[in-house]
């Protein structure tokens, strides 16, 4: 009876505790959640994959001993910097993926080969792998970054048909130093030759007042044909920087102005007169290649302006659906979590 009775309670323990043991196993096997973003459960491993292209990207920017900055922005470490990074790069992917979901927006055939081999180039970098904060598979690796081009993905479909307003790329420019630096250059000033002849009057030669007078009579036509053909001239050349050396800063744009300027040189030796013949190119290919070139950069920085405009656009949209997201972080286990080794 005593045995019977035995087994009975051995039979109830064995009902009662196991299943709950099994669930106990099968809760540490799973992986921990660190955050939850509406139905999507993101996993340390997960984590880790993010924590690794941060980690890259800081180092592209800073180099490898960007680590050392203690207070990297305000009071905060790079190390915790980069961590917030990861934070808000995991819930922009999965809130960018359920909206692509919702769309219906699927990867082609090439995409995904594409992502494949960007997975594959990650996984194959063991370097970078050596910090992650814990074992990362490939398919943790296929999904985050097949997850992301979805995102990319919708991103581009929604700003497909839509075209900035010229005024908001004027303003993007005219706040842009590398653009208004770029307006302000002048490629012709460095290839102006200015071929000038000039001629030395003495101060006591009676020319020099017919000279004053005839110049400040008419400035725009000069001397007349009777008084420069009295004078002896040299012929010489110059680009505009060395004319303004060896003349005064203003000396080409007089000369451009009125084709005539008279200057005192020294109590020997007098006066000089220069008269503007002609302006002609140094080097035409090359002056011809630098405004080519001055016209791609200009191009480029209108499409820059233009895509930042995209991009804010679409971030005014991000940010109405993260605020419509539910975002949970498991507050205790991200704090202790480590997104990268250093």
């Amino acid at each position: 009876m005593k045995k019977r009775s035995f087994l009975l309670i051995v039979l109830v323990f064995l009902i009662l505790f196991l299943p709950a043991c099994r669930e106990m196993a099968s809760a540490e096997l799973l992986p921990a959640i660190l955050i939850k973003i509406d139905t999507a459960a993101v996993s340390g491993e997960e984590a880790a994959v993010y924590g690794i292209q941060v980690k890259k990207e800081f180092e592209q920017i800073g180099g490898a001993d960007i680590w050392e900055f203690e207070s990297f922005s305000g009071d905060k470490s790079a190390y915790e910097v980069a961590k917030t990074k990861v934070l808000e790069n995991i819930i922009r992917v999965k809130v960018l993926l359920a909206k692509a979901k919702e769309r219906k927006i699927e990867l082609t055939e090439v995409e995904t080969e594409a992502v494949a081999n960007r997975a594959k180039e990650f996984l194959e970098d063991q370097k970078a792998l050596a910090a992650a904060a814990e074992e990362i598979t490939a398919e943790t690796v296929q999904q985050v970054f097949t997850e992301f081009e979805l995102g990319q993905k919708l991103k581009k479909e929604m700003l497909r048909s839509f075209q900035p307003e010229e005024k908001m790329i004027a303003a993007k420019l005219e706040a842009n130093e590398d653009y208004q630096k770029l307006q302000q250059e002048d490629p012709w000033e460095k290839h102006e030759l200015f071929l000038v002849e000039t001629a030395e009057i003495a101060e006591n030669d009676p020319l020099l007042e017919t000279i004053r007078q005839e110049l400040n009579t008419s400035p725009t036509y000069g001397l007349t044909d009777a008084t420069s053909q009295s004078m002896v001239y040299k012929e010489e050349k110059y680009l505009k920087q060395q004319l303004e050396e060896v003349f005064g800063e203003g000396a080409a744009e007089q000369l451009r102005k009125t084709g005539w300027l008279l200057l005192p040189e020294n109590e020997e030796k007098g006066f000089r007169l220069l008269h503007l013949k002609s302006i002609e190119v140094s080097d035409l290919a090359l002056l011809t290649r630098r405004l080519q070139q001055q016209g791609e950069k200009e191009k480029d920085l209108r499409r820059q302006a233009e895509e930042e405009i995209r991009d804010e656009s679409f971030e005014v949209i991000y940010q109405e659906w993260k605020k419509e997201t539910d975002i949970r972080i498991d507050q205790e286990a991200w704090q202790g979590y480590t997104v990268f080794e250093l």
